[in-house]
């Protein structure tokens, strides 16, 4: 008998699934339409928070996010794999916003197929949702949404701004202040985005295609040829200067080792990565340093010779070598910010009009991953300091084997303090080793680091094996050296899965989350390197910027007003 089978009580969120949902998962059934999670979401009905026992051990009694599972399933075609992935306790949204290629392989989807055609409907989740139940014990299924965009990375130290005043950018007058007047300023710029999954479904291929060959307007540096992250459509148009935040796969689509269209501006870090991880050329990678002010003449064809700016790299607290670029455009007298993705920090980017002699920006683009009042996580050391607490606590299993979940590159904070803290160092295997080795951690951290998995307790593993697949894999791995697995899976909502325990009067609640799988346990970490939903705001009341461009909002112009509207509320 399987985990999801044995009886048990727990608490979710009483959900009646709607007529209109069923005729709507069978009016697709034996049809080439694919109807993804969002349209079964949508069709349901206000949800109400009584809380309910569901007893999963018997069969007239099917759970209910049993019930959205298969009514997506049935929508996809793919009901005959509801079975196997309830036995190896897929049923809930947070098990199932956890899958990938790897896992679906080991759970024993080998159709090609049907693999793919899961992952692409679960990527439409690329945003964060409003969440139905905020009761800190009400069990994350189906009906009470905590997603995450998380692909979070570790800003490596804080370094202080010190950049000394530009020729070009001299001091506005007291009229050039933004208040309440200067609202008429502001125009909600047409914002394009690169096509996905959810286009309108009405466009011809050729327009599809002619629109994936554009830089969104999200991601152009008005006033010049310039982009941000934006290598899909490079060599189309007048772009040959591109500007890249930080080393993260979405923020480097299109970017290979056949890259041949212009300059790469990016940090010393960022510049290393893109060169050992992609095989781009060293001809075409211009470093820049942070908080150096730098001219860039602007060589695009419609351009060239008639503009340029001031380029400063900022701090953006994200991942190592990630940057935000302040820009001042030297023909339009504009003052521009591409925040690429950030954390905001006071002691870092409080100052930044200031740093042109300004009150306010001419446009912040900017990161917008939790723009919701919703998404107010905890400061990144509170969380750290629960996460060491937990290790403490769970150490009374004699043996015990802790995991830590990470990118590419990618919530190395966690880990790292966790080690310097207990004063042990921490296994991450040879791929993982490189990697690190161009971050530019200081001797000591290096010294934290061993490649040999016997030579530490603490574990850095990919994200993936910090799901409950992944963990009774790793136990099994691992069973003649350890009895305990804990893991901890740092994202910026914790989720709560199955069943939810606090066991430690010493862990601050509300911060953790815990769960148990026989011998496995797996904490969820309210950990993120994207700014909470007060902090965007503050940092858009600092900036105070004229016209605001979401970066993160689902293709969706009204989504984009929706964004303007929470943050401009703060200052307005």
């Amino acid at each position: 008998m399987s985990n999801t089978e044995r009886k048990r009580s727990r608490q979710v969120v009483e959900w009646k699934t709607p007529p209109q949902l069923v005729r709507k998962a069978a009016s697709h059934h034996g049809s080439s339409t694919q109807m993804n999670l969002m349209d079964v979401l949508s069709s349901a009905p206000t949800l109400e928070r009584n809380r309910v026992n569901s007893d999963h051990g018997n069969p007239e009694k099917v759970g209910e996010d049993r019930k959205f599972l298969r009514a997506w399933l049935n929508s996809l075609q793919l009901g005959h794999y509801e079975d196997i992935l309830v036995s190896h306790g897929i049923d809930s949204l947070a098990t199932l916003s956890t899958l990938d290629e790897e896992t679906l392989k080991t759970v024993g989807i080998n159709t090609l197929g049907a693999r793919k055609k899961l992952l692409q409907n679960l990527g439409d989740w690329a945003s964060p949702l409003v969440s139905a139940a905020d009761s800190e014990n009400t069990c994350l299924s189906f009906a009470t949404l905590h997603l995450s965009t998380e692909a979070n990375i570790y800003a490596g130290g804080q370094s202080t701004l010190s950049v000394g005043e530009c020729p070009i950018g001299k001091k506005q007058s007291s009229g050039d202040t933004t208040s309440k007047d200067s609202n008429a300023e502001r125009k909600l710029y047409p914002i394009f985005y690169p096509n996905k999954n959810n286009a309108n479904k009405t466009e011809t291929a050729k327009e599809q295609d002619k629109k994936s060959k554009e830089h969104p307007f999200s991601k152009k540096v008005p006033g010049t040829s310039f982009t941000v992250d934006s290598f899909k459509a490079a060599g189309q148009g007048d772009c040959c200067q591109f500007f890249l935040s930080h080393f993260h796969s979405d923020h480097t689509v299109g970017l290979t080792s056949k890259f041949q269209s212009g300059v790469i501006f990016c940090s010393p870090i960022t510049a290393s990565l893109i060169r050992s991880q992609l095989g781009v050329k060293e001809e075409y990678i211009h470093v820049l340093e942070l908080n150096q002010s730098c001219y860039i003449q602007d060589e695009g064809k419609s351009t060239r010779g008639t503009t340029g700016a001031t380029v400063t790299l900022l701090d953006a607290n994200h991942c190592p070598g990630s940057v935000m670029f302040l820009f001042f455009v030297w023909q339009t007298k504009e003052l521009i910010l591409h925040t690429g993705d950030f954390r905001y920090s006071v002691e870092l980017h409080s100052r930044i009009p200031k740093l042109f002699g300004r009150t306010c920006l001419d446009y912040l683009f900017l990161d917008t991953t939790y723009c919701d009042p919703r998404y107010d996580f905890p400061p990144q050391r509170e969380v750290i300091e629960a996460v060491v607490e937990a290790v403490k606590a769970e150490s009374f299993h004699p043996r015990v084997l802790f995991l830590f979940g990470t990118y590419q590159i990618g919530k190395e904070k966690v880990f790292l303090h966790v080690a310097e803290r207990l004063n042990e160092r921490v296994y991450v295997d040879k791929r993982k080793y490189r990697i690190l080795s161009h971050l530019s951690f200081p001797e000591k951290v290096r010294n934290m680091l061993t490649t040999e998995s016997c030579a530490s307790r603490l574990h850095v593993v990919d994200m993936r094996s910090v799901s409950i697949c992944g963990l009774k894999q790793v136990a099994k791995q691992y069973s003649t050296r350890y009895d305990t697995f804990v893991a901890f899976r740092p994202t910026g909502w914790s989720f709560t899965g199955k069943k939810m325990i606090h066991s430690y009067r010493n862990l601050k609640p509300g911060i953790l989350t815990r769960q148990l799988y026989e011998n496995c346990v797996l904490y969820g970490v309210p950990y993120s390197e994207h700014s909470s939903f007060s902090e965007l705001k503050e940092f858009v009341s600092i900036c105070r910027p004229k016209n605001l461009i979401p970066t993160v909002c689902r293709n969706s112009k009204e989504e984009a007003d929706r964004q303007r509207k929470l943050l401009w509320n703060g200052y307005l």
